[in-house]
């Protein structure tokens, strides 16, 4: 009888045991798989954080080289207009009749 008792009682730690074990692998798996996650996540936020960046710099990249080239067309047509009115035929040594 004793030794019924005693196998059973350590069949009984023996499971304890195993289960222990099973839950701490368990455990650490879905840490593990939490940390993974986690990383991954991260990983694909800085990725298209970036990506935005670098698109809203090529923008306003474009907007600025837009206005500074109509700013630019816009200083010459008033030179230009400017130069025409400012200038006569006599300032070029022409005579009128």
């Amino acid at each position: 009888m004793q030794a019924y008792i005693k196998g059973w009682l350590g069949a009984r730690r023996y499971k304890k045991v195993k289960d222990k074990r099973e839950n701490s692998a368990i455990t650490i798996q879905s840490a593990w798989r939490g940390y993974e996650a986690r990383r991954k996540y991260k990983e694909i936020r800085n990725r298209r954080t970036d990506a935005a960046i670098h698109i809203q710099a090529a923008f306003r990249g474009y907007i600025v080289r837009k206005n500074y080239t109509r700013l630019k067309t816009s200083m010459e047509c008033v030179a230009d207009h400017q130069l025409t009115s400012s200038c006569s035929t006599s300032d070029f040594g022409c005579e009128e009749d």
